[in-house]
């Protein structure tokens, strides 16, 4: 089975009276264009966690992002917020104690989503997971 990956994030339509059975004449005019904008949810945060003192660029994915969307770690907001497109954004993460922290990203309409990031004092390593090939053992 193949899986169909949409990167869509807004569908424009026009109603057209009197169309799909719902009554009217056809000389009605058609109503202006309706724009659906996907709602915000934010699905994933790279890396997930990082150091006390802040400072880590954190990947944002997600729907619904749009220009002037505000990002919060536990209430305190984070810096050098960039809108990339709806669905990819970055915020740099604020200092925080150790421990969990919601961050929480608004868009200007009011509309949020939240996930966990993680605070730890263990050294941070931004890399962590990626292959580093310089480091992979040569093989004969």
């Amino acid at each position: 089975m193949q899986k169909l990956v949409s990167h869509l994030t807004s569908i424009s339509f026009v109603l057209i009276a009197g169309s799909l059975g719902c009554g009217g004449g056809g000389d009605s005019p058609a109503a202006p264009p309706q724009t659906f904008q996907w709602p915000l949810a934010v699905t994933q945060l790279v890396p997930s966690w990082g150091p006390l003192s802040g400072g880590t660029v954190v990947l944002v994915s997600g729907t619904g992002f749009q220009p002037g969307v505000s990002v919060t770690f536990d209430g305190i907001a984070a810096t050098d917020v960039r809108v990339i497109n709806s669905t990819t954004m970055t915020a740099t993460a604020p200092a925080h104690t150790a421990g969990l922290a919601d961050v929480v990203v608004t868009n200007p309409a009011g509309q949020r989503s939240a996930l966990k990031y993680s605070y730890t004092d263990t050294p941070f390593d931004p890399c962590y997971g990626c292959w580093d090939y310089q480091r992979l053992p040569s093989h004969p």
